[in-house]
């Protein structure tokens, strides 16, 4: 493979998994200052104090 050709195929390849990339990116980075900053704590309390059905439904395996 020529080094032009393969100079575009690279490129085509970085433009076709950069939207993916950045979604998976900014997921990561969501969840990571959720925890930090204990949401997924305070929202799972509240979850299970409003619905006991959730917490019998996460019981299951």
């Amino acid at each position: 493979m020529s080094p032009v050709r393969f100079g575009r195929v690279l490129l085509a390849v970085v433009r076709q998994l950069l939207l993916p990339t950045t979604t998976v990116m900014s997921v990561l980075g969501i969840a990571f200052l959720m925890n930090y900053c204990g949401a997924t704590a305070t929202l799972s309390l509240a979850i299970c104090k409003w619905s006991p059905q959730v917490v019998l439904a996460s019981l299951r395996f």
